[in-house]
């Protein structure tokens, strides 16, 4: 999987162009450190390429806990049957908070989601992943829980 581009204001102005390393172009200086990835050319320049496993880049700040959130980032895969971790904070077991986006398996988007225990959400796009070509995944969050999905666009769900 190849992502370019990532635009995050959980770090209010937090921006990773994903050029050969994964350093924040904003004002926060919020960089990220990389682990088992490449960088390749991308949709807009350079772009980091994951090898579906070990691959990551670790950012200090969090979603979770956060009112007003955006997440934007390029995703390009050539897998339609496997899911995979477009973003991931927090633990998924029992009575823990987390965050995650991903492609899933049926090559739809989704955002799960537990911000305060038992509370959970899943939220699920309507449409599938572009295969072979580069798609827009936006997520925001303003206020409690006004969580909406976006793929390529469109409006996919609200919460």
């Amino acid at each position: 999987m190849a992502v370019g581009e990532v635009f995050t204001t959980v770090a209010p102005g937090s921006i990773y162009h994903l050029n050969g390393n994964s350093t924040d172009s904003g004002s926060n200086a919020n960089n990220g450190t990389d682990t088992s990835m490449t960088y390749i050319a991308g949709k807009f320049g350079g772009c980091g390429s994951f090898d579906g496993s070990a691959s990551k880049i670790n950012i200090a700040t969090s979603f979770i806990g956060q009112t007003n959130v955006t997440f934007m980032a390029w995703v390009r895969t050539t897998d339609t049957t496997t899911q995979i971790s477009i973003y991931s904070e927090g633990n998924t077991g029992n009575n823990d908070r987390y965050v995650q986006i991903n492609k899933t398996a049926a090559n739809l988007l989704l955002l799960a989601l537990s911000n305060d225990v038992p509370t959970t959400l899943d939220i699920t796009s309507i449409r599938a992943f572009l295969t072979n070509t580069w798609n827009h995944v936006v997520i925001t969050k303003t206020g409690d829980n006004d969580w909406r999905v976006y793929l390529n666009g469109n409006l996919e769900k609200t919460d």
